[in-house]
């Protein structure tokens, strides 16, 4: 609402006038409207944590609250998201129901002897204009324990039972009589105790229509048939030629053996070649470290040394020796 001040023979009048624009969805400036009061509820310690600076969240909230007529801190301390799904907490519901006029304030009716199967709650209260006694449906505690909520890890069903009792059974009620005021939503405690088992049933994909049973309901079989989708033409691929083997490197069959002594220090006479060929021991140590690994061991060698077929024997026995032996990788 705006205020006006008007001074009229040195008096001062407040005139209060409607609010031109509502926050909603409906209208731009409705929207931004919306958006700011959202930003006051995010940067709030009062609302629950899925709401803290979550602007997105807090205009969801907003919007309810709005049409609901409820007050909207209350909405943003009582809705909960459990597994995905928001939930109000059962006292809201309850708070709700009482504080609507439509009804006098739910009481609950008890039955069955406490800790048996027949031990059960339900809601009643009076319709205020017509003055019919509205009963909602009995939660019993064989309920409780074929639906699993009793067995549930951390079961409030376990500790406080007559509590769980009253808060299923007001749910029921209003679910029933005042499903404006639910929103379509369950509760809190609903949420938890149908838990994994919810999101398993809604991960399950739709089974095919059983065709004696469509023919039971419309008096003819009805299949669902999938569209026949012809497959793309495989594009033709010019023949490929066929590719010529690889050229293997020719093995050197006539070395001889490496003795004991050229396997305990096999790099002396090579050094000696690479030193009189300007090749550091550090570019050898690197490429013998990457010949180790894998690489193409004849044509290194042979870029690398004159001396082909004698060198390599040497090479592949050193190399074979520490291979073989890890304490004189380090050589």
């Amino acid at each position: 609402m705006n205020t006006a001040i008007v001074t009229t023979d040195n008096k001062i009048t407040p005139i209060i006038h409607e609010l031109d624009v509502l926050p909603s969805f409906s209208s731009g400036a409705g929207f931004d409207l919306l958006q700011r009061l959202a930003k006051v509820f995010a940067s709030s310690n009062l609302v629950l944590p899925q709401f803290q600076n979550n602007i997105p969240n807090c205009i969801i909230a907003l919007d309810m609250a709005i049409r609901m007529k409820a007050n909207p801190l209350a909405v943003f301390q009582n809705l909960y998201i459990v597994y995905g799904k928001p939930g109000w907490s059962a006292t809201f519901v309850i708070s709700s129901i009482n504080s609507g006029g439509r009804f006098t304030p739910l009481r609950f009716e008890t039955a069955g002897e406490q800790g048996k199967d027949t031990w059960g709650f339900r809601a009643v209260a009076t319709d205020k204009d017509s003055g019919e006694k509205l009963e909602g449906p009995w939660v019993t505690w064989a309920m409780a324990k074929a639906e699993g909520w009793v067995e549930k890890n951390g079961s409030k069903w376990k500790t406080m039972p007559e509590l769980m009792f009253r808060y299923r059974s007001a749910t029921f009620w209003g679910r029933l009589y005042c499903p404006e005021v639910l929103m379509g939503m369950s509760t809190q405690d609903e949420l938890v105790d149908i838990g994994v088992e919810a999101r398993i049933a809604a991960a399950k994909p739709v089974s095919q229509p059983n065709p004696e049973t469509n023919e039971k309901l419309f008096g003819k079989k009805v299949v669902i048939q999938e569209p026949d989708i012809a497959p793309a033409p495989t594009p033709k691929s010019e023949p490929k030629a066929k590719a010529e083997p690889a050229k293997k490197a020719d093995v050197v069959t006539d070395v001889p053996a490496p003795t004991r002594e050229e396997k305990a220090n096999p790099l002396e006479e090579i050094d000696a070649r690479l030193a009189e060929a300007g090749i550091s021991e550090a570019d050898f140590e690197s490429w013998r470290d990457a010949d180790c690994e894998g690489n193409d061991t004849a044509t290194k060698a042979k870029a690398l040394l004159s001396d082909w077929p004698q060198t390599l024997g040497k090479i592949n026995g050193y190399l074979e020796f520490i291979n073989n032996n890890d304490a004189h990788r380090d050589v």
